[in-house]
């Protein structure tokens, strides 16, 4: 999903995490039924004194009143048999201390905001693994900013306890300084309550809350939970990949994108109404578009009606694209007569009339400035980081160039030949090379004349137009088909005067057809065409971008909140006590 954003930056970010998430995935094992318990802090706020006093082993993890960033090393204190299916790594040199705490591997930790970056590394890669993070903090350090930044990276993507550690230096306003280190907890977006926020000291272990503390890090049913715990930390990993941060990224880009849309949409229509005040444009468009209509008018009609339709927008496109071909010839020379029969040629080949001198009545600006949108559009997904959501065709078609003699630019010329040899001979007969405008102008011409056809045979006009022809064609048939039975063979001056009373037939729908024609193309205006371009084909990778950019961003949204769910689901399944989450998004 991530990947098709390419280069995009919320994207990449949602990638790489996605990639630690399924990496987690992959190189735990959910059935080793060993809990990781990391105790985390800063400098001197007791973390070694608290792992030693939780295992009731003086000095396993050293500690000292002078020496700064003394613990440089994780220490581990976990039993025997379960140290195998740890599996920490060898580089970060862990120090194991044997203690059977029934399935628990409590684990003590360098300092996270010490001089030695190395300690950083060290812990964080211990974090990573962690499937329950103890904050370890006291009272004259609880509100450290490093700190709570390391938190606020780690926060969605864990469990946690909270320990107010040496609380006997404040036992006179120990209640004041509990409700503060609450308070500082709620900013971060935590819940602390007493399940999971504990006041305690190690060096008086009798008071304060060290032995429900104690209970609760070392409960078995943590143990019992514990591939639920690893199941909540995938999809801890998972919400952070899909973090407010990094939505909101993509819909400030999607909001960008559908500006820049408007922006482009309106610049076309611009254009559009520009070009179209030349007589000769006007002229021509009304002659284009009542072909145009004619042609989609058949296919809407259908049945018997629909034939003599679609046979007389065949015929009358000859007419018409020797009359469009003229325009703005000036005088009759062989070159323009034969420039003419090419017009007619391509009109009997394609069932359309040529657009060509309809292109060439808008004059060179109009060339200009399509081609200058297109630019403009693929200038700005390269500077918004957006060219893997554009259309694979025209990405490709934009980056081969012309006058490249490689083998895959030369291919894909040919096929394209292959594929549309008509238009591709057409544009061959006439000077400028200018197929992409054609075809730009096609697309919107094409529009309004769908419309057009829309507005002319609705399906009551279709059925109504058909009934006629369809009661002599139904009447004719079984007179033949009657005679066929009876062995009385019906002479050919009745085959010749079914086919003549056919045809008088249609001509009550066809006239009908034909007026309302009339009057629909008669208030045809270039300001109609102008309001009928709602998706222009030069906006296209930047339609086709903001289309998938907000797809990416639904699935995104929707991803998000299934893994909320699942989280919810998973708090009911493990003990309550044991851990909280923030409850609102927290920054990267």
């Amino acid at each position: 999903m991530a990947q098709r954003a390419g280069s995009l930056d919320a994207a990449m970010r949602m990638s790489l995490r996605l990639g630690e998430a399924l990496r987690r995935l992959d190189s735990d094992d959910p059935t080793v039924p060993v809990v990781r318990v990391v105790l985390l802090g800063g400098t001197g706020v007791g973390k070694s004194a608290l792992f030693n006093a939780l295992i009731g082993r003086s000095q396993a993890s050293p500690t000292s009143d002078d020496v700064r960033c003394f613990t440089q090393k994780p220490f581990v204190a976990v039993s025997a048999q379960d140290r195998p299916l740890l599996n920490l790594p060898a580089e970060l040199d862990p120090q194991y201390i044997d203690v059977d705490l029934g399935g628990i591997a409590l684990i003590d930790t360098p300092d996270i905001d010490g001089a030695l970056r190395e300690n950083w590394h060290v812990t964080r890669a211990i974090v990573r693994r962690a499937d329950i993070v103890v904050y370890v903090t006291m009272p004259d350090r609880r509100s450290e900013f490093q700190v709570h930044q390391e938190l606020l990276a780690w926060a969605s993507l864990k469990r946690w306890y909270f320990v107010l550690n040496k609380a006997d230096q404040v036992s006179r306003v120990i209640d004041q300084v509990r409700d503060d280190f609450d308070g500082r907890l709620r900013d971060l977006g935590f819940e602390p309550h007493d399940g999971v926020r504990f006041v305690a000291s190690a060096t008086d272990q009798g008071r304060y809350d060290f032995s429900r503390m104690r209970q609760s890090l070392f409960n078995t049913r943590l143990v019992e939970s514990v591939e639920k715990l690893r199941a909540d930390g995938f999809l801890g990993y998972t919400s952070h990949a899909l973090s407010d941060q990094v939505v909101e990224a993509l819909a400030v880009r999607l909001e960008k994108v559908v500006e820049y849309e408007a922006e482009l949409n309106d610049r076309i229509r611009q254009v559009y109404r520009d070009s179209l005040e030349q007589p000769l444009a006007r002229h021509a468009f009304r002659v284009v578009v009542r072909e145009l209509a004619w042609r989609y008018l058949g296919e809407r009609i259908g049945w018997l009606m629909g034939v003599a339709v679609w046979l007389r927008a065949r015929a009358s496109a000859l007419n018409a694209s020797f009359h469009v071909a003229r325009l703005g010839l000036g005088r009759w020379n062989l070159i323009g007569l034969a420039r003419a029969g090419v017009s007619v040629l391509h009109a009997m080949l394609r069932g359309m009339v040529p657009l060509q001198r309809i292109l060439t009545a808008m004059g060179p600006k109009y060339r200009e400035e399509i081609r200058s949108i297109q630019a403009d559009a693929q200038r700005f997904l390269e500077d918004q980081q957006l060219t893997g959501f554009a259309p694979t065709a025209l990405s490709a078609s934009t980056s081969i160039d012309p006058a490249d003699g490689s083998a895959d630019a030369d291919g894909a010329a040919q096929q394209g030949k292959a594929n549309d040899w008509p238009r591709w001979v057409y544009q061959s007969l006439w000077e400028g090379g200018e197929g992409q405008e054609l075809e730009h102008l096609q697309t919107d011409l094409d529009n309004l004349g769908q419309q057009t056809a829309k507005q002319v045979g609705p399906w009551p006009l279709a059925v109504v137009t058909n009934i006629i022809p369809t009661a002599f064609a139904a009447h004719a048939l079984f007179r033949i088909g009657k005679a066929w039975l009876d062995a009385q063979y019906l002479p050919a001056a009745f085959y010749g005067m079914a086919i003549s009373l056919l045809l008088v037939s249609l001509l009550p729908g066809y006239l009908l057809l034909a007026w309302r024609m009339r009057r629909a193309c008669a208030a045809l205006e270039p300001r109609t065409l102008v309001d009928s371009v709602q998706h222009p084909l030069a906006t296209t990778p930047v339609r086709t971008v903001r289309e998938r950019l907000s797809e990416f961003l639904r699935e995104t949204v929707s991803l998000r909140s299934t893994l909320n769910q699942l989280r919810r689901e998973l708090d009911q399944e493990i003990p309550s006590a044991s851990t909280v989450r923030p409850s609102r998004p927290l920054a990267d």
